[in-house]
């Protein structure tokens, strides 16, 4: 057959053949290529078999994670991931080991998929990896799993001692929707980090919850410009009149970004109490917030 061609690139066009024709009959000769001379032939091989997505596959995929080449490892993690198996996971989670990055990577996207008690208790682990990236991922295959454990596993990372790995959990929080993420994301408001802050902010804004209202409003008056526009947009998204007060005092920030948003939000909010504000920054020195004050006193007119 081709997979026993002479040449290398005729190897890996019929392995990824296999993959696409999608026979579990491919299985021994996929199986034998995980062993081909070239490593391309290999991991090639390695998608098929996860496209193929038949049991069997995973004992020969557990052996190609431990493979010289970082490639196939990668492409083994990745298959298995797509294999409904608890042996899977087992070798997945112990992929979370490997020496590269990007292996670790591949392991925590698969086991994210996977997503029972153990991958989940695995991917948690991971948001303390050495690496970024890694971290991030993690971070992210937990906001995919969307369940209450994930939750309260990134709820917990928003205490770790690492700046990246709280802003990571913050940001994933904000895509589960669950407003068991509102207290420590409101916590996560007095980090001592601007950029965790922000991510906190912004995240609140994204569960368009009331309960954020009164933490938010604190954070307009955070020492970072960035973080008060991270404020002042994630109550114009929750859309809570009661924000329409404390948002008046914004529009006499220092920053024109922030006068600008706080005038959108007002608009939003269609509150009459912002008028003469919103008048009186028609003569501000910028252009842009003089424009964003003209709009929104449309929008409030318009009720």
């Amino acid at each position: 057959t081709a997979l026993r061609d002479q040449a290398p690139p005729v190897r890996v066009a019929a392995a990824r053949s296999l993959g696409e024709i999608d026979d579990a009959d491919a299985l021994p000769a996929l199986t034998t290529a995980l062993r081909d001379q070239a490593h391309d032939v290999r991991a090639a091989a390695a998608r098929s078999l996860g496209q193929i997505d038949d049991r069997r596959a995973v004992l020969p995929l557990t052996a190609a994670l431990r493979d010289a080449d970082l490639m196939v490892r990668w492409a083994a993690a990745n298959a298995l991931g797509e294999i409904d198996d608890p042996a899977a996971t087992i070798a997945l989670v112990a992929a979370l080991r490997d020496e590269n990055a990007d292996v670790r990577r591949a392991a925590i996207s698969a086991l994210g998929k996977i997503d029972d008690g153990t991958s989940l208790a695995a991917v948690a682990a991971a948001l303390h990896d050495r690496v970024p990236e890694v971290r991030r991922s993690a971070a992210g295959a937990l906001q995919q799993m969307d369940d209450t454990a994930s939750t309260l596993a990134l709820g917990e990372a928003l205490r770790d001692d690492d700046i990246d790995t709280r802003r990571y959990a913050a940001e994933a929080l904000g895509e589960i929707h669950d407003e068991r993420a509102i207290d420590p994301l409101v916590r996560s408001l007095r980090d001592g980090d601007p950029q965790v802050r922000r991510a906190a902010a912004r995240a609140l804004g994204r569960l368009q919850s009331n309960q954020a209202t009164s933490g938010l409003t604190v954070a307009l008056l955070d020492d970072v410009a960035e973080v008060r526009r991270a404020a002042v947009g994630a109550l114009a998204e929750i859309r809570d009149v009661s924000a329409a007060e404390p948002l008046l005092a914004t529009l006499r920030d220092r920053d024109r970004e922030v006068r600008a948003a706080s005038a959108r939000a007002l608009g939003s909010l269609k509150s009459p109490a912002a008028v003469d504000g919103l008048i009186a920054l028609l003569g501000d020195d910028q252009a842009d917030v003089r424009k964003t004050a003209a709009w929104s006193l449309g929008q409030i007119g318009d009720q």
